[in-house]
């Protein structure tokens, strides 16, 4: 009869300590219920302002990834760093006016050139007019009634001239004086003046 009455008494304090733990795990256990219901708060400890719940620790909710982030063209290229921000912008078009004035400056700059190497060409032109001039000798001067006569030798040739007359069609007879001729080449108008030889 004791052994009996012994595990009554055991059975009974485990019923009751199963359901002390029963109630105290309902009611500490996190409120499920949907949203719209009051929630349940934590009693505060006696003798101090803080609940049980002042004491959990709170992780921010993560944000979830947009599925647009993870998106990929996989036919296009991945954009660097220096693709995107290191891209120049295309120079604008320029306009009409703009364009005919590049054109006009272009157009000058080609006569400027044209104009140097046309004076190149004239200064060494003029030169060699002058050395060719340089080669005729005044060998003399005979005065007549109809006026005077120059006697002129370049290379192997002679020629007598008077005021006006062209040597081999291009130089020109411009004065005669008593003791000096002056020949003018007309093709560049270079013009020179010849003293009698010997003189």
């Amino acid at each position: 009869m004791n052994d009996r009455g012994a595990s009554a008494r055991y059975v009974a304090y485990a019923l009751v300590a199963a359901t002390l733990i029963g109630l105290n795990t309902w009611y500490w256990w996190p409120n499920s219920e949907p949203t719209g219901k009051p929630t349940r708060q934590a009693p505060a400890v006696e003798g101090l302002p803080y609940r049980s719940t002042d004491f959990r620790v709170r992780q921010p909710a993560s944000p979830k990834p947009s599925p647009q982030a993870n998106a990929r063209d996989l036919f296009r290229p991945a954009a660097t760093a220096h693709s995107t921000t290191g891209m120049a912008r295309a120079a604008p078009r320029p306009s009409a006016k703009e364009r005919k004035q590049a054109a006009a400056r272009r157009a000058a700059a080609q006569r400027a050139v044209a104009r140097q190497h046309a004076t190149e060409h004239t200064a060494a032109q003029r030169e060699a007019s002058r050395q060719v001039l340089n080669q005729f000798k005044l060998v003399g001067i005979l005065v007549r009634s109809e006026g005077r006569e120059a006697y002129l030798i370049k290379d192997e040739g002679a020629y007598i001239v008077h005021l006006g007359d062209l040597i081999a069609q291009r130089y020109r007879v411009d004065d005669v004086s008593l003791n000096a001729v002056r020949l003018t080449d007309t093709a560049t108008q270079v013009s020179t003046t010849l003293p009698v030889a010997g003189n």
